[in-house]
């Protein structure tokens, strides 16, 4: 009852934020997205249902245990003709029948059996339900972090296409000054037409991302567009900055390795349930029955009848079938097995993969800061080696050209880490709504957007 518990306060919560959501005329932050994922997201809402219809199997397991009572009634009107020697009779009379019966199992292996896996079953839907709860929170950080790193690439493109067209139109005065040549001209008006594709371009990525992230909260997102990463953002170290100890974590908290595991058991008590088509069973049996004119040889006579005793079953021969739903149910465990060891080596293969992106990207990520610097005060300084005549215009495209790379670069690599941070935790079984909050805080609220976030929700706004 304790998941179940949890699960009712998630879904309040849920709710509470759905309608803070409405309250701030569609203010949207990571939380308030994960409210409304907990509520809309198909994905999710299946795997509650298939959860539900999973705990079952508990009790369905427990009732093979229990007494089955059962009562039976049959009325009937019957027609006879009794011929004999001196006589010739013509009867019409109605006979009934009633009786309870209880049967209580004494000794029955495969009833055992089917309760253990009923056990097994219910916390292997309860793990797959946890499973699904923690892609979920993966699966909307990424499309919230795809948003929002095609919505920075988008800012960074339309000032680079500012820039490019302020460059044309300087061109333009000092051709028309005779200080210009048409040369420059050509070379700045191309790199503009190639801004403008790669805008075109960049918008349909952000288009799709967009669409992805409504998929998941089932809401338009047009009116609450999230807010950007930080601008001090920086990736903090590794509280534990040892491999082995993210692999001892997931071997133990593994969502999908959990679930593996109580299919194992399912899969084990399945051999115990076939096996037990080769053992006796033993069970107490008690039945109480009422007549009335039953057949022809009780003609209205009433006979009350109780009976209580043992009844004993044992299996001789089933013509092979126990024995080859057993090996098919060893068979299944096999399998089950394999697939858990092929499922561990792909989660060790994912957590290195991303412990290395946590360990190495902070490095890049400083080297990328570094180059921007770099390539703003390569800007400046080409664009006064121009004027003194010792650069040309295309050096100044290259530079900016240079410098917006570097950006686009640096963007990515922060939200590459922020990924790969959330699907260590995801491996490693850890990832929780505390560490949804901290990623939450790593993102401006929407209403403190710069204003070349600002100019980039206009340029959507008119497309």
């Amino acid at each position: 009852m304790q998941y179940l518990t949890k699960y009712a306060l998630r879904v309040l919560l849920g709710l509470a934020g759905i309608f803070l959501i409405i309250a701030q005329g569609y203010a949207m932050n990571l939380m308030d997205a994960w409210a409304l994922a907990l509520a809309h997201d198909p994905d999710y809402q299946a795997a509650r249902y298939a959860r539900d219809a999973g705990m079952e199997e508990e009790q369905l397991g427990v009732s093979a245990l229990l007494p089955k009572v059962g009562w039976d009634y049959q009325q009937a009107r019957n027609y006879s003709s009794v011929n004999g020697a001196r006589q010739h009779n013509q009867r019409r009379y109605t006979s009934a029948v009633s009786t309870w019966s209880l049967q209580q199992p004494l000794l029955d292996y495969e009833a055992w059996a089917r309760y253990q896996r009923g056990k097994a079953g219910a916390r292997q839907a309860y793990a797959q339900f946890r499973e699904q709860h923690l892609a979920l929170m993966v699966r909307l950080f990424q499309a919230w972090n795809r948003v929002l790193l095609e919505h920075e690439k988008g800012v960074l493109l339309l000032a680079q296409n500012d820039t490019l067209r302020e460059q044309f139109r300087l061109n333009q005065r000092l051709l028309q000054a005779g200080e210009g040549t048409q040369t420059d001209l050509l070379e700045t008006r191309a790199r503009v037409e190639l801004a403008e594709a790669q805008l075109l371009e960049q918008r349909d990525e952000f288009d799709i991302a967009v669409k992805t992230l409504e998929s998941i909260i089932g809401r338009p997102l047009r009116s609450a567009l999230p807010g950007a990463l930080r601008d001090g953002f920086h990736p903090k170290p590794l509280v534990h900055n040892d491999f082995q100890y993210w692999l001892t974590m997931a071997v133990k908290h593994n969502a999908q390795l959990q679930r593996l595991d109580e299919t194992l058991t399912v899969a084990k008590y399945d051999i115990e349930r076939q096996r037990a088509g080769h053992f006796p069973r033993m069970s107490l049996v008690a039945n109480r029955r009422n007549s009335h004119s039953e057949n022809e040889s009780n003609y209205k006579q009433r006979y009350d009848t109780g009976t209580l005793g043992i009844q004993v079953s044992v299996p001789l021969f089933s013509g092979g079938a126990v024995a080859a739903a057993t090996r098919q149910a060893q068979a299944q465990y096999q399998r089950t097995a394999w697939e858990k060891t092929r499922e561990t080596d792909a989660i060790a293969v994912a957590l290195r993969q991303h412990f290395t992106i946590l360990t190495r990207l902070p490095a890049r990520i400083a080297a990328y800061k570094q180059a921007e610097n770099a390539a703003s005060v390569l800007v400046d300084a080409t664009r006064k080696s121009v004027i003194g005549g010792e650069r040309i215009n295309l050096d100044v495209l290259n530079a900016w050209s240079q410098l917006y790379n570097v950006r686009s670069d640096l963007a990515r690599a922060r939200h590459d880490w922020l990924l790969a941070w959330v699907s260590l935790h995801f491996y490693a079984g850890t990832l929780d709504d505390d560490k949804l909050r901290w990623l939450a805080a790593q993102f401006v609220e929407p209403a403190e957007v710069s204003g070349a976030h600002k100019t980039h929700r206009r340029e959507l706004a008119l497309r």
